[in-house]
């Protein structure tokens, strides 16, 4: 007896992808840097898309810069690809005293795909600024505070009723995070802080993670170190996903 194993055809998925991107840089007057291309992509999907940048440099102390892209969309393969889509992206930084410097972002996407039998979009906003002050060698401040909105819809088929159904999905989120840094003299460095994320919309939620961590010097090249950090998250629509953890962390570290 003797058992066989016949196929008649091998079947996989393959995509076929191909980029092509052309880009200028000109600086029109010094400390200003324009940028404008063109991205190209064909083979299953086909899409041209416009590109456009621009930075500015005030010395070492201030800096800006915004990037953009905008496609029209022409053929996608999957249905929650990029298509017809706008995004941006524009950063700040400054040092506003010699101890002192400051960072914000804002990015946007925006992308409607019609997809062959069911449509998706999307709007994604991201707002983020971030502090850092030290005084001098031993103490350091961090500070950093994001907030984000996310909406999706999408058609599906339910499979109970094999009717056309809308799935929609939002979330408005506020995270945080601040973290303090100090060294002794004695080459000792604490550091104690934290972050904490809270969601509101389709699925609400809640994460926090304090840690605090320290690093002794014990001999001119070894360095033991121990850490703390505590997990915890809820959904108050699905308390069974709920969970919290301790977690401590010990080592030595050998330096040559």
């Amino acid at each position: 007896m003797t058992d066989r194993f016949h196929t008649s055809s091998i079947q996989r998925l393959t995509v076929n992808y191909h980029r092509e991107q052309t880009e200028v840089f000109v600086d029109p007057v010094p400390g200003v840097t324009l940028r404008g291309g063109h991205r190209l992509i064909w083979g299953d999907t086909k899409q041209h898309v416009a590109l456009a940048g621009a930075g500015f440099r005030a010395g070492t102390r201030f800096g800006a810069n915004a990037d953009y892209e905008r496609s029209p969309g022409e053929r996608s393969y999957f249905r929650t690809s990029l298509h017809d889509y706008h995004q941006m992206r524009a950063r700040l930084r400054g040092q506003i005293r010699k101890t002192l410097s400051a960072t914000g972002v804002y990015s946007l996407l925006d992308n409607r795909n019609p997809g062959l039998n069911a449509g998706f979009d999307l709007d994604v906003r991201n707002a983020s600024a971030a502090l850092h002050w030290t005084a001098g060698k031993r103490f350091g401040l961090t500070g950093e505070y994001a907030r984000s909105a996310l909406h999706s819809q999408t058609s599906y088929v339910a499979p109970h009723t094999r009717e056309r159904a809308e799935s929609v999905y939002r979330e408005r989120a506020h995270a945080a995070t601040v973290l303090a840094d100090v060294h002794t003299g004695g080459h000792a460095s604490f550091s104690l802080g934290g972050a904490l994320v809270t969601a509101s919309g389709t699925r609400s939620a809640r994460y926090y993670q304090p840690l605090a961590r320290a690093a002794l010097p014990l001999r001119k090249n070894a360095e033991g170190y121990a850490e703390w950090r505590w997990y915890g998250f809820t959904q108050p629509l699905f308390i069974f996903e709920s969970f919290r953890s301790h977690q401590f962390t010990a080592g030595l570290r050998i330096s040559h």
